[in-house]
């Protein structure tokens, strides 16, 4: 399954079970009809996710979203089971909703989280960034949040520099791209002018765009690393050192500017 429109929650669902080709068992059906309490079905729909039976799963969601439409862990768990799927656009319109109902506090941020993260899994790069930033307002200090917005802004910053480079006229970046996962992952093509001419203004206005990006990818980073330090184990100390690794790198090479090499 593919990303998708994400506006319909009905259908999303109906090609969500459609796409798995299992139907539900006739216990099953009887048990959801039987089970009057939505948040019972959203727990026993967690438990048939656990087991990978997603088409259960989807069915008991569906039957608490239809007893409490304004269920709040209902929808966010419609959403992780299409991000389970990969179906990132029907998962971010899912934990749109979520966190629309959600009072303030730490489920509200958690949506807003999974929000971001569908952008991102959909290339919608500045999308997901501010995101994260509503996410970090809504539940704050959060490493995890810091690091995937760090994560998020890095790749912005270099789809910006990829298209400062194009637009200078360096049609070399061209084959960085194609073996650089880090631009392929972003939606590059929207930010790089279609001609490779030389343009002077664009080439500035994006480089000074990807430095900028970069500044505050680094800045998060700087800030997810703080709060890592206080957390039993450290458990982001590994992924936090690549991307400090990547980000220290893009800094020490940046775009040639035109006329250089």
């Amino acid at each position: 399954g593919g990303g998708g429109g994400g506006g319909d929650m009905a259908s999303d669902i109906l090609g969500f079970e459609s796409d798995l080709g299992s139907s539900v068992s006739a216990a099953v059906r009887e048990r959801v009809s039987e089970t009057a309490d939505p948040d019972v079905l959203v727990i026993m729909g967690a438990q048939y996710s656990a087991r990978r039976q997603y088409a259960e799963a989807m069915y008991c969601l569906e039957a608490a979203l239809d007893r409490d439409p304004l269920n709040v862990r209902g929808h966010y768990s419609v959403g992780q089971l299409f991000s389970l799927r990969g179906q990132w656009a029907a998962a971010a319109a899912s934990f749109r909703r979520s966190e629309s109902l959600a009072p303030p506090g730490r489920e509200k941020g958690q949506a807003m989280y999974c929000v971001a993260t569908s952008l991102q899994n959909l290339g919608e790069l500045d999308e997901a960034a501010t995101a994260y930033r509503q996410a970090l307002l809504m539940w704050p200090n959060q490493v995890v949040i810091h690091f995937s917005l760090a994560s998020c802004l890095y790749r912005l910053s270099m789809t910006h520099a990829h298209a400062a480079a194009m637009a200078g006229g360096d049609s070399s970046v061209a084959l960085d791209f194609e073996s650089n996962k880090d631009l392929k992952d972003g939606r590059v093509g929207e930010t790089i002018p279609e001609a490779t001419r030389k343009d002077p203004a664009a080439a500035a206005a994006a480089a000074a765009k990807g430095a900028r990006t970069h500044a505050e990818a680094f800045e998060a980073l700087l800030e997810a690393e703080r709060l890592n330090l206080v957390m039993p184990m450290q458990p982001f100390a590994l992924p936090l050192a690549d991307l400090r690794k990547r980000i220290l790198a893009a800094m020490a090479d940046p775009p040639k500017e035109e006329g250089e090499g």
